[in-house]
């Protein structure tokens, strides 16, 4: 027989007990990850119970958080960062045509079903078909095909970034100053397809690979005249594409614009849909491009983790991208490079529904870390689906990555768009509370129609951050990049121990001793540091 008073008691205590472990929650998110000097001052306590106060007015909250300090934006690629709106007027400055059912961009002459592309000027029907085709504005449909109608448009607007480059990077550069970013990387190939050639001729298909094999191997790729050339071509394409920036920013000038301020290093990409030969050698030229030129820090692999090669190929991408990342840190005369492996960026519904198209569920966030020697991961949605058996659960995945200092690039509203992956469903707070570093990052800014404030604050109102939390993902940000130098910290995470040369000193003040002032003098990202927490401490102070 039902007791129904005591059943009501149970349940008004169970109510309370909810509330009480809520509120506890949110207290431990508000708070996560204080640290650094004036971490928990009172400046920084008002501003986390402002924030608070604005989880339920997300313009409020966007407005007051564009002017937060974000350190960086270590995930974008740099096509998919530009605004549409640009790509349609570059495609019209440099008369392109554009194909009435694919909205396809081309050079002229215009085939017979496209019309130039200027008439977008006077017919705004044809406008915004090319803006949906280009984007993910307006298109409501659901995640599968949300998917695929994201990773079509590059194929369509692709003619109209191609000479842009530098204005993408300029645009990027202007956004960053707006929404307070100090640092971007931004992923592209910057000519590395030059190289697909040689590493095809010389990595058969039947081959099995090796780390001794494919460095013998990277030995005879480097000795062919035509991957000296690819990089000749691509060196110079650099420094033409960061010569053009400066000149349309004024930059070293009396007119410079404060979008100059902003750091810009690059990844170069290999792009998985091609065969395991073409990774390889683009992989290769990204390490060889960076011997040539700093701007470039590190590597990356671009294109759907679902595609048929990409599966096929995982683990020796994966085996080509470590082995290459061993070797050039093992060498004292090569400058190290870095590895942010896309991984993870998977559902059940965008694979193959077989066993074995499932099991790639399983592994490709681990084999990333432990084959790919990654130094950062991209997305890493499909983390509690990364079960192999004991010793290979997500909980000891996550050991792994927390031990080794493996950061995950958090695209929250990618990861909504095209993976239906959001609030509870997202892993971020798994990230979190097994101390496994995060940041948060556009991934696509242009095509998704989103900006890195938009990140910050999904943070808050989808996932339930308070702004000590996203204070911390702001200084992850800059602890993780690939930006040359030592760290300011020696507590990366907490944030409250400067290295021993500025002991004693408030980071971010604007007169560092002598010792901490030729420290930061020496590191680029140690002085980035700084700057952001001077920035940090104005935010706060002038924000209230």
């Amino acid at each position: 027989m039902t007791n129904a008073g005591g059943d009501s008691k149970r349940a008004r205590l169970r109510a309370a007990s909810m509330t009480a472990v809520a509120l506890l929650l949110a207290t431990f998110l508000a708070g996560c990850g204080d640290g650094g000097s004036g971490g928990g001052s009172t400046s920084s306590t008002r501003m986390a119970e402002r924030i608070n106060r604005l989880r339920d007015d997300p313009s409020g909250l966007a407005a007051l958080l564009q002017q937060m300090p974000k350190g960086a934006d270590l995930h974008s690629h740099l096509t998919g960062a530009a605004q549409t709106e640009s790509l349609i007027d570059w495609g019209i400055a440099d008369q392109l045509c554009v194909d009435q059912a694919s909205f396809t961009a081309a050079t002229p002459p215009c085939a017979p079903n496209a019309v130039p592309m200027k008439d977008a000027e006077t017919d705004p029907a044809l406008y915004d078909d090319i803006l949906g085709a280009w984007s993910m504005q307006g298109f409501d449909a659901p995640v599968l095909e949300r998917h695929a109608h994201f990773f079509a448009t590059f194929g369509k607007f692709g003619a109209a970034a191609g000479a842009h480059s530098a204005d993408i990077i300029v645009e990027q550069k202007r956004e960053a100053a707006r929404e307070h970013i100090a640092y971007l990387e931004l992923m592209a190939s910057y000519g590395s397809s030059q190289a697909i050639a040689v590493g095809t001729d010389y990595l058969p298909s039947g081959d099995t690979w090796s780390a001794e094999y494919l460095l013998a191997h990277r030995a005879l790729m480097l000795a062919d005249a035509r991957f000296g050339a690819a990089l000749d071509m691509g060196e110079a394409f650099v420094a033409s594409i960061f010569d053009q920036v400066d000149q349309t920013l004024g930059c070293g000038t009396p007119n410079a614009e404060p979008a100059c301020a902003v750091e810009v290093r690059l990844q170069v990409t290999g792009t998985r849909t091609g065969t395991r030969a073409a990774v390889f050698a683009q992989f290769l030229y990204g390490f060889e491009l960076a011997q040539r030129d700093a701007r470039v820090v590190g590597i990356n692999l671009v294109a759907p983790e679902e595609d048929p090669n990409s599966l096929r190929f995982y683990d020796d991408d994966m085996l080509g991208a470590g082995t290459l990342r061993q070797s050039y840190a093992s060498d004292a005369s090569l400058r190290p490079v870095h590895v942010s492996l896309h991984a993870g960026e998977l559902i059940p519904a965008v694979l193959p529904d077989t066993p074995d198209g499932q099991a790639q569920l399983t592994f490709h966030i681990r084999h990333a870390v432990e084959i790919g020697h990654a130094d950062r991961i991209g997305h890493g949605v499909d983390l509690q689906d990364e079960y192999q058996g004991p010793g290979r659960t997500p909980q000891t995945l996550l050991t792994t990555m927390h031990k080794r200092g493996v950061m995950v690039e958090i695209n929250l509203t990618s990861n909504d768009l095209l993976l239906g992956i959001a609030g509870n469903a997202h892993p971020l707070h798994a990230y979190l509370k097994r101390g496994v570093p995060v940041a948060l990052s556009t991934d696509d800014e242009g095509v998704l129609r989103t900006d890195l404030t938009e990140q910050y604050v999904r943070a808050v109102t989808v996932q339930g951050l308070g702004y000590l939390t996203l204070k911390r993902l702001a200084r992850n940000a800059l602890e993780y990049s690939f930006a040359p130098g030592d760290s300011l910290w020696r507590d990366a995470g907490s944030y409250r121990r400067p290295v021993r040369a500025c002991v004693g000193q408030r980071p971010g003040s604007d007169d560092p001793k002598p010792a901490c002032a030729d420290f930061l003098a020496a590191s680029r990202r140690a002085d980035l540091q700084w700057s952001l927490e001077r920035d940090l401490r104005a935010f706060e102070r002038n924000s209230q």
